[in-house]
């Protein structure tokens, strides 16, 4: 039962690295299009203004 258990601990710890990478790489790829959408908006709003 131990040695179950240890095997399931270390998948766990290794799946959660494999997640971590993988939602650091969303977090940036979602930070780049905010910055895309803020200079959209930014866009709009001097079009609209006439600038």
């Amino acid at each position: 039962m131990s040695a179950m258990r240890r095997a399931l601990a270390l998948r766990i710890k290794a799946d959660m690295a494999s997640n971590w990478r993988i939602i650091q790489r969303l977090r940036v790829a979602l930070q780049i299009a905010l910055l895309f959408l803020l200079f959209d908006i930014l866009a709009w709003l001097l079009a609209i203004a006439g600038v």
